[in-house]
């Protein structure tokens, strides 16, 4: 509780209950657990000795705990909305400065810096899409892969919400549905560096729905049909790609591989 006590100003989680499909307990167990274990490990033994049993062999208290960090936290977020309390403009403008720190901080790869500054930008606007963009790419560049399919996750079910929203409009404008296909593209990539091919593949498959003529998303569909040894469908998509992308210089590369798979 010493450790969770100094770290409870970057433990505010996502107001899961923003995006109705997201089951709520399950996400918020996890991404807390896991930042306390990132929290734990940093301060040595103690984490070793105490926590780690915990969350390993007694369920029941991890659960009294889970749910005292959440009091905790709640309290914590009243306490603070009471003598901070930022509307309009000037949380427009506070969001902005701070996403500015954030990728000042990632370009100088201070990562758990920078997370928490993300975290906290999140606490003010849990729907901030920019905020999840950078959080994501901190966990690619940290390798922490499993966090990183967690926050593209969410992503994905707020511009799954986003563009619900939008039905009976007008058309969808061109950087929405981008907007939508490239977050199936960020699932794709990290699920293949988690080895995870079949739900890389279909990351990949739903992302050239959306963009059916987009050479990154007929090449990284390509890739994946022949790592996955899909012959036939790997021609298709190659004929594809060469009708939108003839200059494209891993053509003959690709049709050697094809080749290759009999």
């Amino acid at each position: 509780m010493y450790i969770v006590a100094r770290k409870l100003p970057y433990l505010k989680m996502l107001d899961v209950d923003t995006v109705p499909e997201e089951q709520a307990a399950k996400v918020r167990d996890r991404i807390l657990l896991e930042r306390l274990k990132r929290a734990g490990v940093k301060t040595g033994q103690f984490y070793d000795m105490h926590i780690a049993s915990w969350t390993a062999n007694l369920g029941n208290m991890r659960k009294r705990l889970i749910n005292r960090l959440y009091a905790l936290e709640k309290k914590y977020q009243k306490e603070e909305s009471q003598t901070n309390v930022l509307i309009g403009r000037e949380l427009e403008n506070k969001i902005k400065s701070m996403l500015d720190e954030a990728e000042d901080l990632v370009k100088q790869e201070k990562y758990n810096e920078a997370e928490k500054q993300l975290i906290e930008i999140i606490s003010l606007d849990v729907q901030n899409a920019s905020a999840y963009e950078r959080l994501f790419d901190i966990y690619i560049a940290t390798k922490e892969y499993k966090q990183a399919l967690q926050t593209e996750q969410f992503l994905l079910k707020l511009a799954l919400k986003k563009n619900k929203q939008k039905t009976g409009q007008k058309q969808q404008s061109a950087s929405n549905v981008l907007r939508l296909a490239d977050v199936y593209i960020n699932l794709g990539d990290v699920n293949k560096l988690l080895g995870k091919n079949d739900d890389a593949f279909e990351n990949f498959q739903k992302a050239l729905e959306v963009e059916p003529n987009s050479p990154k998303n007929l090449d990284k569909n390509l890739e994946m049909s022949i790592i996955l040894k899909q012959k036939a469908l790997a021609l298709d998509l190659l004929k594809r790609l060469e009708e939108v992308n003839p200059k494209n210089q891993k053509l003959r590369e690709y049709g050697e591989r094809i080749e290759a798979l009999g």
